[in-house]
């Protein structure tokens, strides 16, 4: 009677953890293509900052090249103005 009991418990016991694989299963496949998604968003999202760096930067190097021309351009009219009188 306890061999029969203990058989029975332990079957009890594969079939409640068959059931809970069964059940978190469909649940796991659900969370791994969450991550998946999420994973990309990622690598489009570091992609765009990368992307937004250079542009910053390019723009960085435009905008100082801009402040040096018209420092030339106000240093040749303040010349000018100078050799008018």
């Amino acid at each position: 009677m306890k061999l029969k009991l203990a058989t029975t418990k332990e079957q009890l016991k594969a079939s409640n953890e068959a059931l809970e694989l069964q059940n978190s299963d469909p649940k796991l496949k659900d969370q791994d293509r969450e991550i998946a998604e999420l994973n990309d968003k990622i690598q489009n999202l570091e992609k765009d900052r990368a992307d937004h760096i250079s542009l910053l930067n390019e723009a960085g190097v435009d905008f100082l090249a801009k402040k040096e021309e018209a420092e030339n351009l106000e240093r040749m009219v303040a010349a000018l103005k100078v050799s008018q009188f």
